[in-house]
């Protein structure tokens, strides 16, 4: 936050980056090199608790990178089609997600608590698209 407040295209009033929008932001466009980059709007406060996100300006990366929820991403897909994730197959789609995220699940063998995992996996995968 301390980066997103010191920058110049930081609204203190609305908290955010640009212009607020409420649908499909499309914050304003800022020069940046040869060309510009449109302002994500995002209330920053919420944006930059996601690991999967980053400045549109490059002033902060994401702490995720795509190449991790790629990995998420492939571990999931049998059990997509299947509804279905053997033992050692969810062991390796959570230690992939602790590793990157710094959380600390564990398996477990009651699928409530399994699917509440992979329906938080397969929200950050959405969120860092």
């Amino acid at each position: 936050m301390d980066i997103c407040k010191a920058c110049e295209h930081y609204k203190p009033d609305t908290r955010t980056c640009g212009t607020f929008r409420a649908i499909k932001p499309k914050g304003d466009k800022v020069k940046k090199g040869k060309g510009y980059v449109t302002l994500c709007g995002c209330v920053m406060p919420v944006k930059v608790s996601f690991k999967t996100f980053g400045c549109p300006l490059g002033k902060w990366e994401r702490e995720v990178d795509k190449k991790a929820l790629q990995e998420l991403n492939e571990l999931l897909a049998p059990a997509e089609k299947t509804g279905r994730m053997a033992k050692e197959e969810a062991e390796q789609l959570i230690d992939v997600f602790n590793k990157h995220f710094k959380t600390n699940h564990k398996y477990s063998s009651c699928g409530s608590c399994m699917r509440t995992i992979v329906k938080e996996i397969r929200q950050a995968i959405k969120e860092g698209e």
